[in-house]
């Protein structure tokens, strides 16, 4: 009696050791591939730091700068174009005679239009990129085009 006991006492004891070492292996599995991803997640931070550092400094200040300047300028040249639009339409609103309402407003935006469309195309010829996949900015083969 005493045997038979003991066996169903091992038996309860290799069920639950089974149990535990099961939650153990999911808990592991888990574990081991969220610190996989976290140590993929550093190599690509760590190496942009390192693709950034191959460029000086005062070269990556100057472009910075450069296109800051340049957004700065787009941006007054649309603002600009923008504020006669509207006092076109201002104009047009206190003219009484509405059959020239959608004729005005043509021609304010006709600058407007041929302005946005040679800044795309002066922009497309003078920056020369593309933009891939991930967000990054790359420079266009020029022997593709």
């Amino acid at each position: 009696m005493a045997e038979a006991t003991a066996k169903k006492t091992a038996k309860k004891v290799v069920a639950k050791v089974e149990e535990k070492v099961e939650e153990v292996v999911e808990a592991t599995d888990k574990n081991v591939f969220e610190t996989f991803f976290d140590h993929q997640r550093t190599a690509a931070n760590e190496f942009g730091k390192m693709l950034e550092e191959l460029i000086p400094t005062a070269i990556r200040e100057h472009g910075q700068n450069a296109v800051k300047e340049m957004l700065e300028g787009y941006r007054k040249l649309f603002n600009g174009a923008i504020d006669n639009v509207v006092d076109v339409i201002e104009k047009v609103r206190t003219n009484s005679n509405v059959e020239n309402v959608t004729e005005n407003v043509k021609k304010a935006a006709e600058p407007l239009t041929n302005t946005l469309e040679n800044v795309v195309e002066n922009v497309k010829k003078a920056v020369k990129i593309e933009v891939t996949t991930n967000g990054k900015e790359e420079p266009k083969d020029e022997k593709a085009e």
